[in-house]
């Protein structure tokens, strides 16, 4: 009669969707805080302090900069809805950065960020004024011409001109022009420093204007003597369009081809190629349904919509069009939204959308019913990022899932007990994922760090007959500590030791058996402790704390065993036989195989 064993490796994910006892082999009931792309149990290694900003910041940027400490400096943003981005342009001197969603858009340079000053109103406006003209003088024959003027900020930016105006008069006469603005509206929120005036010539199309002078803002009038034939070679006016975005635009995405899509409603606007000022209205469109959010995968935009989906295509922005997608999968959170180079995903009603080129399908489909995914992960709150090749969101400040969208079935696992986390996103510059706690930017899987308690579960296995099953064997890696952590703890403890106590009050060490979250790294040690405790690091609860592997043992779904176990054999309680078992580990070491069978002599078998 053959004897009930089994052998778990190749460990997989959760699908909630199937009975315990109709899963797969190898995969999990429960998958918690673990790693499975390599086939092991791998906990998720703990957050790295990155950055404490002084005053409330919900959301983190982090731009590059090797004039700031670690290289980088950190912009804290007071709301998840608003969004930072750095400009498209190429070789940007001004090294500029962009925000939508609060209030009007906005721009900045960074060295005007890291001075604290204001960021400017995105785009130029129109001049109020239209100038005034007056020809005299001059022997040639009488023609007609026409000027007109534009705002020009100081780092070359160029808004739409205003009204022209014309008179009749000699080539070789003077032309004065006046009554122009000498400050755009709203001077104080914009960084206009000149004027550009331009005319028309004679022979050439009305609409063609072409560049008089430069002048500063403040210079109501000009004196124009130059001829015709000096003036065509100047260069001709493009703004014409080049108006400024609209208000309260909720949030955009740059194409790859360097412009920039943005929404409000059920309008989408679009930037000039390389000019994130200038919003011209002939490139606006508009769907059916009102716009959640975006995403970019290749040369398209995938929109999110409260109905059906569109996808934006297109190599500029005067060429880009609206494809609707005849499926209704309404986006549930903006904040959802994550870009893969196969597609967008969000959340909605039905699972975790997958929104591509050939249309949209339900990445979580394989693994989750309907009713699972609206009652457990509760998609309407959903914020998620990018983790490598995965999409990691969290439901709540302390819950959420991770999922390979291409390997679905065996990526699922489940998050747990992060303590508060306001927002998530993946760092544009390195690909990090970056989770804000409180006013704390913290890097999520740091590689620095030891790993997180993870817990999976297997299957229910129903044998052939009912069993005993008396023992199990687990192989398991060495301490996975990365290198020089327990040398950082063991160089703070030499330091804190030769520090006065405070026998009363609070302190960071001591308060908690579990392992710290990074390695100390204060410039003044500590000198207060907890009442009763210890200043220092307890280095063997630690390593003890991460090489231990907890082994719970189910016999007809009720918990027969469970003990620290090393790697190797270990028995279980005999005196009894049950129909269905199942085998959870709960862990910080990584795990590459557990055996179980009714005796030890059977897992030679396994």
């Amino acid at each position: 009669m053959a004897k009930a064993r089994v052998k778990l490796e190749d460990f997989g994910g959760m699908i909630p969707r199937t009975g315990n006892r109709l899963l797969p082999p190898t995969h999990a009931q429960k998958a918690q805080n673990v790693k499975l792309e390599s086939g092991e149990l791998r906990g998720m290694r703990r957050l790295e302090q990155l950055h404490v900003f002084p005053n409330t910041a919900l959301k983190s940027y982090r731009i590059p900069d090797v004039a700031s400490p670690g290289g980088y400096y950190w912009l804290g943003l007071d709301s998840i809805d608003t969004s930072v981005y750095r400009g498209p342009l190429l070789n940007d001197l001004h090294d500029r950065y962009y925000m939508f969603g609060d209030g009007r858009p906005k721009y900045n340079t960074l060295a005007r960020i890291k001075n604290d000053d204001p960021w400017f109103w995105l785009g130029i406006p129109v001049p109020v004024n239209a100038p005034t003209v007056s020809a005299a003088g001059g022997t040639t024959d009488d023609l007609t011409r026409f000027y007109t003027y534009t705002f020009l900020s100081a780092y070359g930016e160029e808004g739409p001109p205003a009204d022209p105006v014309s008179d009749v008069g000699k080539d070789d006469g003077t032309w004065t022009i006046s009554n122009m603005d000498t400050a755009p509206t709203d001077a104080a929120n914009r960084n206009v420093d000149r004027k550009r005036i331009y005319r028309t010539v004679q022979g050439f199309s009305s609409s063609d204007f072409f560049f008089v002078a430069e002048v500063p803002v403040g210079d109501a009038g000009y004196v124009d003597t130059a001829l015709d034939s000096t003036i065509t070679r100047n260069s001709l006016l493009e703004s014409e369009q080049f108006l400024e975005p609209p208000a309260e635009l909720v949030d955009a995405v740059v194409m790859p081809n360097g412009f920039f899509i943005a929404w409000k409603g059920r309008d989408v606007h679009f930037s000039e190629t390389y000019r994130p000022h200038a919003w011209p209205p002939a490139y606006d469109l508009s769907t059916e349904f009102d716009i959640v959010g975006a995403g970019i995968f290749g040369r398209s935009a995938g929109l999110v919509t409260d109905g059906a989906p569109y996808v934006a295509s297109g190599v500029n922005p005067k060429a880009t069009t609206l494809t609707k997608v005849n499926t209704v999968e309404p986006g549930l959170s903006r904040h959802s939204v994550v870009s893969l180079p196969y597609g967008v995903l969000y959340a909605s009603q039905n699972g975790l959308a997958l929104l591509s080129a050939n249309g949209v399908s339900l990445a979580t489909q394989p693994i989750l019913t309907k009713d699972d995914w609206v009652n457990s992960y509760s998609p309407e709150t959903l914020i998620a990022a990018q983790y490598e090749a995965e999409y990691i969101g969290f439901y709540t400040s302390d819950d959420g899932f991770i999922i390979d969208p291409m390997e679905a079935k065996s990526s699922f696992s489940e998050l747990d007990g992060f303590n508060g986390v306001d927002y998530i996103h993946t760092d544009p510059f390195t690909g990090d994922v970056i989770a804000m706690i409180g006013n704390t930017a913290w890097l999520w899987d740091a590689p620095t760090q030891p790993a997180s308690e993870y817990r999976w579960r297997s299957k229910e296995f129903n044998f052939p007959q009912p069993c005993n099953i008396g023992a199990a064997h687990i192989d398991a890696a060495p301490t996975d500590l990365p290198p020089g952590f327990i040398e950082g703890l063991q160089a703070y403890n030499v330091e804190r030791i030769q520090q006065p106590l405070a026998m009363l009050g609070y302190g960071a060490l001591g308060e908690s058996p579990d392992v710290p979250l990074n390695p100390p790294n204060d410039t003044v040690p500590q000198i207060q402790q907890p009442f009763g405790g210890s200043p220092l690091y307890d280095i063997a609860g630690i390593v003890g704390a991460q090489t231990a592997i907890r082994l719970n043992v189910y016999a007809d779904s009720i918990l027969r065993f469970s003990e620290i176990v090393g790697t190797g054999t270990t028995r279980l309680p005999a005196g009894f036989k049950k129909d269905y078992w199942s085998f959870e580990v709960v862990s910080r070491r990584t795990i590459f195989t557990i055996k179980a069978a009714e005796t030890a002599k059977g897992l030679a078998d396994v």
